[in-house]
């Protein structure tokens, strides 16, 4: 994305990238997946931070390919079901914004297109 727009300004269309940082990773957001609870929300956390995937403050110490790889060769507690681990790793996917859009740079669009017009 960031080449593609450096294109377009060398071409001379106007165009700006926000790139938006990554969210640190918490326990508290396996709490959004029905039938955990905080003690396996928890469990959960330390099995990532285990594996060397993130940091106790929850920052990412490896490449998301090395993250999508290594998720299905972790022990995760024997309470989590396939689908409780599915959503976990949504989760996951959500934190690492993977295919996600964000409105968090809002007043810097819309200040782009009203210079723009």
């Amino acid at each position: 994305m960031v080449g593609q727009v450096a294109d377009l300004v060398r071409r001379g269309v106007p165009a700006e990238v926000f790139v938006e940082p990554e969210t640190a990773l918490d326990a508290l957001r396996f709490l959004r997946v029905p039938g955990i609870d905080g003690t396996v929300a928890n469990q959960l956390f330390a099995t990532l931070v285990g594996a060397g995937l993130w940091d106790a403050s929850g920052r990412r110490l490896v490449s998301i390919n090395t993250v999508e790889s290594t998720l299905p060769t972790l022990h995760y507690p024997a309470t989590v079901t396939p689908t409780e681990l599915q959503s976990v790793q949504d989760e996951i996917e959500v934190v690492l914004a993977l295919h996600q859009y964000s409105a968090t740079y809002a007043n810097q669009t819309v200040a782009f297109f009203d210079a723009h017009r």
